[in-house]
């Protein structure tokens, strides 16, 4: 067998598996969590809205999906324009918020390293939250490269 021919054999099959495997990653998304399962966020990585005061009273539980998609990278959670969290994958914690109105805001942690600092476009949900209902839960998880705010369990 020529030497070329070997060293094309060589190169294409690992070429052709990683567009592959690239191709599939673009369609998986993480598996949701359950928030009794999941691990608490360190203390060291919540930033705001631990405690209840006189106006933020009303209590919000944001739990982060497992999966390898966006498992290496820590993900961000904004309410209303203030950073109060960073997420790693299977980890929950709660927080205080004015009931009303709310934009939740979920993107890739932007002091990560190396890709997980790469921007993304921020992905917002709107909600409002109703005193109604016993408990509001949301999920942070990863859809394809975009991670997102979902209505949790």
């Amino acid at each position: 067998m020529h030497k070329g021919l070997i060293l094309e054999k060589l190169l294409i099959t690992p070429i052709l598996l990683v567009m592959g495997l690239s191709g599939c990653m673009s369609m998986i998304q993480t598996t949701a969590m359950s928030a009794r399962d999941a691990a608490p966020v360190p203390k060291e990585r919540l930033v705001e809205y631990q405690e209840p005061d006189v106006k933020r009273t009303f209590p919000i539980y944001v739990t982060r999906d497992v999966g390898m998609l966006g498992g290496a990278c820590y993900l961000e959670l904004w309410v209303d324009d203030t950073k109060v969290g960073i997420f790693d994958t299977g980890e929950t914690a709660k927080f205080y918020i004015e009931p009303g109105n709310h934009t939740l805001e979920v993107n890739w942690d932007q002091q990560g390293k190396g890709l997980c600092g790469m921007t993304s476009s921020p992905t917002y949900q709107v909600i409002r939250t109703r005193e109604d209902r016993p408990k509001n839960a949301y999920r942070l998880t990863i859809i394809g490269d975009k991670p997102m705010v979902a209505v949790g369990n």
